[in-house]
């Protein structure tokens, strides 16, 4: 098949390229569903590919119409690689029959919104060829008042600005969703949300950002209630400056019925039997009225399954599929028959109670939930073990509408999961007063993140018998405004959120590459920089192309840099994780295990190929000179690393006297406030220029 693969990052503007409009839909659809690559084939021209390169090809490859053309379907394909599924709906583009697909990696099933996507797409006309122009906002504009019922029954608007003129159009729908207006300008949109939300929307909305995105924020202006809206858009540039901004509004929360779908059976989920989302607001709206006109108490649970990711990735799809049909059928075999299942998204559940006793009795449903649900699913690849959190919130006691009732229990499900998972949660205002606190801890991240005041430091590791600089370990640091540089006990948390953890972590990973070019500029050798990579770097299978890329860049040696990991991120035998370290060790850049002694299945991590050196946790060396059974660790963990050819890092290293121990017990290399705290780069350089200090302080100690 003839293909013009033309990549979503070219420099191409609105005008001078005839694909603009296709390369900005296609690239919608493959970010939507999480694709690597996506298609667009209307028939009578060769059909447009963007996305990540290796997958253009595989798509352009792999690519054929599907055999009916009215509905979505996916297609699985094999490649070298392994498995891979296309995605692929049809639509109206140009006036022609036309179909967009995205291809992704393994065998998924058909995305639960793709269906109400194309049925919005089929009723109103986003088609129009001159997308860009006046006209076609209009129609985009009108669709819902004349041809659109599915988006208003679905909660769908859509919203359009022209920067030059600073116009803004706006569909019924989307008034009513940002509770009525007047909206005149984009200022005033903003306005429409939560303070928590509105600088983050701002940015968005303004083109302050380089692309639009998906994301979900919550609306509320006075007199109307709070609506949990996803907001989906793209901003088309010319130069780099913004042109046209196009949002589409959706209310997570429409009430559907199955009246209201056209589809047969719209409203359960087909894997579980269970009810779907689109249920849920009736349900909940409908218990709480009746136990409120009946002087009773109604209850939601949230139920989710713990690290279901990982059944996904260690076990397979089909594997993960039999988990969660189990997790249905066990509770549907506890709550009576006037009590509702759902199946939210992926591996979350609701199950609204509509008759309670009193919050004991909820509690002790909860925690026989929990206790049947701690099981083994046998599934097609083996046996799965399972467990899950749950989160529970009572109406009247726990809140007094019924719109905060799946909020209040998310919250708790929410709690659930951060204390480690496996256990059960009920709401108390406490936890929205945290959960808020956490919100805008995460937005103030992010925002110093835009604002680039994170960076590296550099800690000196040192030879501990030559008193000689053999590396550093490059540490996030933030140069807050206002507080100071901050270490990261003042931003920890934010490491393991999905949205900006990876984001906060490349900063060191970019910033250890860049530091060994600015070195060699000096004329200076640091030895090695080591890094850390966390469990969200790990698990992306595009990491070793990202570290190929900064490699090269900076023109660094893979001896030059070594990588950390902490004990935790091996626990689960994910094949991404272990794919990367081995790749990584077979390209000459070597890997640490952090932290050691302190997480699971030490021995057998220390076994892998990839390990090269081994870090004692700080813990056992801090208390080595007044601990005999920590200084016994220490010396075994010294002993054993050389048998196996590894080398060994004192961390955490603070007075003389834990020093002199440690030379005693034959560890080598070390590092600790005895000799430095993490410095800025210029501080380093000067470091390595202080050597002599710290040669004359070993030579002051005689063993």
């Amino acid at each position: 098949m003839d293909v013009e693969a033309i990549s979503s990052r070219a420099s191409v503007t609105e005008t001078s390229n005839p694909h603009m409009r296709a390369i900005r839909l296609v690239t919608l659809y493959m970010r939507s569903f999480g694709m690597k690559a996506a298609i667009l084939d209307s028939g009578d021209s060769r059909p447009v590919v963007v996305g990540d390169p290796a997958f253009q090809s595989q798509l352009a490859a792999a690519w054929q119409v599907p055999k009916s053309d009215a509905r979505p379907a996916t297609i699985t394909v094999r490649s070298v690689a392994g498995p891979a599924t296309i995605v692929a709906m049809p639509i109206a583009f140009a006036g022609r029959t036309a179909w967009i697909a995205g291809i992704g990696e393994g065998v998924v099933a058909l995305p639960d919104t793709v269906g109400l996507i194309h049925q919005v797409l089929l009723e109103g006309r986003f088609n129009h060829p001159d997308a860009g122009g006046k006209a076609a906002r209009a129609e985009r504009l009108s669709h819902e008042e004349e041809a659109g019922p599915a988006a208003r029954r679905l909660g769908v608007g859509t919203l359009c600005h022209d920067f030059k003129s600073d116009t803004l159009e706006m569909s019924p729908t989307a008034g009513t969703l940002l509770g009525g207006g007047p909206f005149l300008r984009l200022a005033e949109v903003a306005e429409a949300f939560q303070p928590l939300d509105r600088a983050f929307v701002t940015r968005l909305l303004t083109g302050a950002d380089p692309q639009m995105t998906t994301f979900d924020v919550e609306c509320e202006r006075a007199g109307t209630p709070p609506t949990r809206l996803r907001l989906t858009g793209e901003i088309v540039r010319s130069g780099g400056e913004p042109l046209r901004l196009f949002l589409s509004l959706h209310d997570k929360g429409a009430a559907r019925t199955h009246q209201d779908l056209s589809t047969e059976g719209a409203d359960r989920d087909s894997l579980t039997g269970a009810y779907n989302r689109s249920v849920l607001d009736d349900i909940i709206t409908k218990a709480t009225q009746d136990a409120a006109n009946g002087a009773r108490r109604a209850a939601l649970f949230m139920v989710d399954v713990d690290n279901f990711k990982d059944v996904n990735d260690t076990n397979g799809r089909d594997a993960g599929d039999e988990v969660l049909r189990h997790v249905a059928r066990t509770l549907k075999t506890v709550i009576g028959p006037q009590d509702v299942l759902i199946r939210l998204a992926g591996d979350e559940f609701a199950v609204v109670i509509a008759e309670v006793e009193d919050g004991a009795a909820m509690a002790d449903l909860g925690e026989r939930i929990g206790g049947l649900l701690r099981t083994r699913v046998t599934a097609p690849s083996g046996p799965v073990d399972i467990q899950v959190s749950l989160g529970l919130a009572l109406f009247p006691d726990d809140v007094s509408a019924d719109v905060d009732l799946y909020r209040a229990a998310s919250q708790a499900l929410f709690e659930a999961k951060a204390d480690g998972g496996d256990g059960l949660k009920r709401f108390d205002p406490a936890m929205r007063e945290r959960r808020e606190q956490h919100r805008a801890f995460i937005w103030n991240v992010r925002a110093g993140l835009a604002r680039g005041e994170f960076e590296p430091f550099f800690q000196p590791k040192l030879d501990l018998r030559t008193g000689c600089v053999v590396g550093f370990e490059a540490l996030c640091r933030w140069r807050h405004p206002e507080r100071g540089t901050l270490g990261p006990v003042a931003f920890f948390k934010a490491f393991d959120d999905r949205d900006i953890g990876g984001v906060l972590s490349d900063v060191a990973l970019r910033g250890s590459f860049a530091a060994v070019r600015k070195f060699h500029d000096m004329g200076l050798s640091p030895g090695h920089i080591a890094v850390n990579l966390n469990q969200i770097q790990l698990e992306r299978p595009e990491l070793v192309d990202q570290i190929e890329r900064l490699q090269a860049e900076f023109e660094v040696a893979p001896t030059e840099i070594l990588f950390e990991v902490v004990e935790n991120v091996l626990i689960h035998d994910k094949r991404t994780v272990y794919d990367n370290l081995t790749e990584l060790f077979h390209r000459g850049f070597r890997v640490a295990l952090d932290d050691f002694g302190t997480g699971f299945a030490s021995l057998t991590n220390i076994r892998e190929p990839f390990i090269r050196e081994v870090k004692i946790d700080r813990s056992f060396v801090t208390n080595s000179t007044i601990n005999p059974l920590d200084q016994q660790i220490v010396a075994a963990i010294v002993q054993m690393a050389r048998k196996l050819g590894l080398g060994v890092v004192a961390e955490g290293i603070e007075d003389e006297e834990t020093l002199k121990n440690l030379r005693m017990l034959g560890c080598t290399m070390g590092q600790g406030f005895v000799f430095s705290h993490a410095l800025p780069f210029d501080d380093a350089l000067q470091f390595i220029g202080r050597q002599e200090r710290i040669l004359t302080l070993l030579e002051g100690i005689q063993l």
